[in-house]
This record gives C-alpha cells, sequence and structure tokens, in this order.
C-alpha cells in the first residue's frame, strides 16, 4: 500500500488548465465515493470495501461487501449528524453506527448511487436505474422526491442555498433540485450540459461546482455564472470528487480514480490545488 502526500506535486503542476492531479493515497480496489468528516478524516467507499483513512492510522477497513446481498459494489457515503456512516449497497442503504455495529437503514432501490445529506439527517439518494431521486429522513420514511431527470447520479447538499446538486450520467445534464424548509420541491434549475458519462461532482461555498466526467476521464469546473473550465484531464475514470476541510486543504480537490472503459480498476485518490474563485 502506497500512501503519499501530494502537496508538492500540485504546487508544481500549478493550477494549469487540463493539468494531471497527483496521487494523494493508493491501494483502493475501483473507488467510488468519498466524504470528509470535520476533521479531515476520508471515509471511502470502492467495489468491496468501506474505508476510513487518517493521517495517524492510515487505511482502516470498517466493511467488506457481501456479495449475496450487498450487489457487485458499494457506492454511495455519507456522514450522519450522529456520527454514524450511511452507505450503498446498490438496492439497500447499510449503517454503521458508533458502537461499530453495522445496520440496514433503507431499502427497495434498483441502483442507490450517489448520496447526499443536509444538516437534520435527511439523506437524498440518487437512484440511477429507477431514473429518480429520493428521499430517506432520519426515521426511516421514504419518498420519491424527483423524477424525469434521467439516470441521475452525482448528488450534493448546499445547506447555505437549499440546493440539492445533481449530475444524469447520459443527458450529460447538470442542475439543482431547490428544496424548500419542509422538504418540498420549488422548483429544477439546469446549470450545464457536459455531455454523456458524468458521474459525482462536489460543490464549494460559492456554489462553483467540479464535475466528473467519467467517459472523458476529466473534470470540468462550473461556476455560479455558468461559465466552465476544465480542471484536470487524462484520469482513468474519475468517479467523485469532494474538498478539503481542514485549515491546511481547503484548496485541494480529491478526486477518486475508479479505473476507465467501465472495467472499475482504479486504485488511487488523487489530489489537484484549485483556485476557488
Amino acid at each position: 500500500m502506497k500512501i503519499k502526500s501530494v502537496l508538492g506535486l500540485v504546487l508544481v503542476a500549478g493550477f494549469l488548465t487540463g493539468a494531471t492531479p497527483g496521487v494523494f493515497l493508493d491501494g483502493l480496489e475501483g473507488p467510488e465515493n468519498l466524504v470528509f468528516d470535520r476533521t479531515g478524516v476520508l471515509y471511502i467507499t470502492d467495489t468491496n470495501h468501506l474505508w476510513k483513512y487518517s493521517k495517524e492510522k492510515g487505511l482502516e477497513p470498517l466493511y467488506t461487501r457481501d456479495p449475496k446481498t450487498d450487489g457487485t459494489s458499494l457506492c454511495g457515503i455519507v456522514l450522519a449528524p450522529d456520527g454514524s456512516v450511511i452507505f450503498s449497497a446498490v438496492t439497500r442503504l447499510l449503517k454503521l453506527g458508533t458502537d461499530g455495529k453495522i445496520s440496514e437503514y433503507a431499502t427497495g432501490f434498483k441502483l442507490a448511487n450517489g448520496m447526499a445529506m443536509d444538516p437534520a439527517g435527511n439523506v437524498f439518494i440518487a437512484d440511477s436505474n429507477a431514473k429518480q431521486i429520493v428521499l430517506v429522513t432520519p426515521e426511516g420514511k421514504t419518498s420519491v422526491l424527483v423524477k424525469g431527470e434521467g439516470a441521475v447520479n452525482g448528488m450534493r447538499y448546499q445547506a447555505e442555498t437549499r440546493r440539492l446538486y445533481f449530475t444524469s450520467m447520459y443527458s450529460g445534464k447538470v442542475g439543482y433540485v431547490q428544496i424548500s424548509p419542509e422538504l418540498a420541491v420549488e422548483k429544477i434549475v439546469p446549470v450545464a450540459d457536459l455531455g454523456v458519462g458524468l458521474d459525482d461532482l462536489a460543490v464549494d461555498s460559492k456554489g462553483n461546482l467540479y464535475v466528473c466526467q467519467y467517459i472523458k476521464g476529466k473534470v470540468i469546473k462550473v461556476t455560479a455564472e455558468g461559465k466552465q473550465e476544465l480542471i484536470a484531464e487524462g484520469i482513468k475514470g474519475p468517479s467523485s470528487a469532494a474538498l478539503g476541510v481542514t485549515d491546511s486543504d481547503r484548496n485541494q480537490l480529491y478526486l477518486l480514480e475508479k479505473g476507465a472503459n467501465l472495467k472499475f480498476t482504479g486504485t488511487a485518490v488523487l489530489a489537484i490545488t484549485i483556485n476557488p474563485d
């Protein structure tokens, strides 16, 4: 297992259009999704595992996929307000409690893919194969929030604006759902059309989006004004993105390299310095 900092590599590369990110963490198996907690500890799903990564302890496996009940891969992941980890195993959501025990959180999905959570603990799920966005409340109530946006994939919630950003795999659409305080859909707003093969995305505090183009091996920045900028290219299947959360890495964009051509043989977490302005 190879683990190294990329800060030196990234500073040399700079913020060049189409730059290639450096390796931050290696040794995964088709990494799918990632999320940071407030202290900078990283949680990652890949084909076979739920991982926890910290500078002090490195990679720690938290859960291993059961091929009899968990489908072909683990997928989306969010951190609940109580510190538990909720993650997708294709047709169901699992919860890793703070006591270390695994329980089933919700079921009935065709492909629970990207996931997001609001501060109250409501989970938004991109059910890709059902072509819908599903809401699961902290009490476990499940309802369909949005239909008609195609094979939704990426999912990120911005609490300040109550916007639920999403990508659609085949249509190439990026947009957001305006969520009311009562968890109703106020409107659905298109943001950009980036072409076929979109995966997950990240959003910063200014409303800039960083969208993974899995098929094209690129990451595109879409500003709040709709301007598009090539951030990185040459990535073998970028599947998800997240921004650093600590003072030392807030300008780092972390990317998962899942493996090109739908082979899902990627192994690495990549990182690149960005300019949120």
